[in-house]
């Protein structure tokens, strides 16, 4: 009879784990759903589309004389003179070869199936996030607290990219994935996560910074073999289409004739733009108005300044690496110093749209984790930061502030320094447990 009990007693417990998965992936399927419906124009995924097109067919993935084939609103494009309009699409040449699945589906479906696509990747790096540090860090009860609040601190940037069909999910993804693997071992598969990101954006190359700092001599060459494997596989793939070097060579026009004058825009949410912004002139288009301009600085002096500290923290991110973690069995430590390379590339990129700011995902997670496993009367600096972003994240909501305040508050780089507390907040864990392991 007890082995009876014990039988029975075990598949009950099974079948409410069950139930508990099935409620869980029906919940997840729904919120998918919701999302789908709320979707608006997907201006940007429209530009992917055409470009797996392009590339497929061999043609020019950035100018084009004919006015069809521009996916956003005509522009004339000076900088490539046997070509009148851009095409609208502003991303490395191997990002329109790696969408040509997308390309091969009918548009209206493959949209669909793009937000679908985006809205579970963003399930599964949260599901990642958890994965890296369950072996040692919380119940579940409270991962799951773990994840609720994580991934409403970032909801509105995830809004933001599923309305225009962004691919920043996608990256932010593959980037989690590969410090996944990399602390794996898998040193293969985690430079092709890597490959694969840079591919889609060239500025999460700085996270090749990090087997640089972190890892040993043999794990450096072995990721760097693979790395470098991946990269001549990309460009044979791409030399069946086109010119590998004819279209970087159109990508680099694109993108100077697009950087002009794209800093006053209250949607880059850039340090560099949030300084022309506050510190000259500029007028800055508001609906509620006035914006006041905190000084009256020449923008030549502003670029100076922006390089000057952008430099300086830079170098500063390579000592704190190379002094602080390189020799850490902390996994938290690692991990806060892959997602400060992710948070510092972020800030610090010239153009960073609302939408970018995704990217801050890992760091949040680290910093809302720690909040969790201590009591917060014992991490009041990380308190304050949570709460900075709980604000923040409702003034980047247009549902909840408003069509006209929300612009305001970009005026003001409010996304900006959110991701300026998150890294600071990284900083903080990894000073905090170096002092601890001392």
């Amino acid at each position: 009879m007890s082995l009876c009990g014990c039988m029975v007693t075990k598949l009950l417990s099974q079948s409410r784990q069950n139930l508990k998965t099935v409620l869980f992936i029906l919940f997840l399927l729904g919120i998918s759903l919701l999302y789908l419906r709320r979707a608006g124009e997907p201006f940007d995924f429209r530009c992917y589309y055409q470009g797996s097109k392009d590339f497929y067919k061999g043609e020019s993935l950035y100018f084009t004389n004919d006015i069809n084939r521009t996916c956003e609103r005509a522009q004339k494009a000076p900088e490539a003179a046997n070509y009148k309009f851009h095409t609208g699409f502003y991303y490395p040449p191997s990002f329109g070869g790696m969408m040509i699945p997308f390309g091969m589906i009918e548009y209206a479906l493959s949209v669909k199936l793009w937000n679908f696509f985006n809205i579970w990747l963003f399930f599964a790096s949260l599901y990642l996030l958890i994965k890296i540090f369950a072996p040692y860090t919380l119940e579940k009860n409270k991962q799951t607290i773990l994840i609720l609040v994580t991934g409403a601190l970032v909801l509105s940037y995830v809004q933001i990219c599923i309305r225009y069909g962004q691919v920043q999910i996608l990256v932010v993804f593959l980037l989690i994935l590969s410090f996944y693997l990399l602390e794996r071992d898998s040193y293969f598969f985690g430079s092709l996560c890597i490959v694969a990101s840079i591919c889609i954006k060239f500025i999460p190359a700085i996270l090749l910074l990090y087997p640089l700092l972190i890892f040993n001599k043999r794990n450096i060459y072995r990721f760097f073999f693979h790395s470098g494997f991946l990269v001549v596989i990309t460009l044979l793939f791409s030399c069946f289409f086109r010119s590998p070097l004819l279209d970087l060579k159109e990508f680099a026009m694109a993108l100077g004739g697009k950087s002009q004058g794209i800093a006053v825009e209250n949607l880059n949410q850039s340090f560099f733009a949030g300084m022309i912004r506050l510190l000259t002139e500029v007028k800055v288009d508001n609906e509620i108005k006035p914006f006041i301009n905190i000084m009256s600085l020449r923008v030549e002096n502003v670029k100076f300044i922006y390089i000057f500290v952008s430099s300086v923290v830079f170098f500063g991110l390579i000592a704190l690496g190379f002094f602080n973690v390189r020799n850490t069995d902390l996994i938290e430590s690692r991990f806060s110093f892959y997602s400060l390379l992710i948070t510092f590339v972020t800030i610090f990129s010239p153009l960073a749209w609302s939408h970018y700011f995704v990217w801050l995902l890992p760091g949040i997670f680290l910093i809302v984790q720690r909040l969790i496993k201590r009591s917060w009367k014992d991490e009041k600096f990380l308190l304050s930061i949570f709460i900075f972003l709980a604000l923040s994240n409702v003034f980047t909501s247009r549902d909840l502030i408003g069509d006209k305040w929300n612009p305001l508050f970009k005026s003001y780089s409010h996304i900006m320094w959110s991701g300026i507390t998150v890294f600071t907040g990284l900083c903080f864990l990894i000073w905090q447990n170096k002092v601890k392991s001392l």
